[in-house]
């Protein structure tokens, strides 16, 4: 995999980063994220990182698509706050529909 300036990849960890701009020899490229890669992807020249690039990003084609996508980056206490608003949501919605009959 080569970099290129205005593309976004995926990290190891899964989250999306767009390279911005060329650097240095090693470090050629930077993402958005303020860190820095070789030509191939890495942040580090030696070793692997859960910031490594490891492909370009494909923009999902549906919603329930980019859902999970973004769902596999949260940790436990964000999507735990995410179903508690569902929660609080759907309630309230019940409460409205028993109110105004709708």
């Amino acid at each position: 995999m080569k970099l290129e300036v205005g593309k976004k990849y995926v990290t190891r960890k899964g989250d999306v980063v767009e390279i911005v701009s060329k650097g240095g020899r090693i470090y050629q490229f930077e993402g958005d994220n303020y860190s820095t890669y070789t030509g191939g992807g890495s942040v580090f020249f030696t070793g692997e990182s859960d910031q490594d690039l490891i492909g370009e990003y494909q923009e999902p084609k549906s919603s329930f698509a980019k859902m999970i996508f973004w769902a596999v980056a949260l940790d436990a206490d964000e999507m735990e706050e995410i179903i508690d608003a569902l929660k609080a949501s759907s309630a309230l919605r019940e409460k409205f529909k028993e109110a105004y009959g709708k």
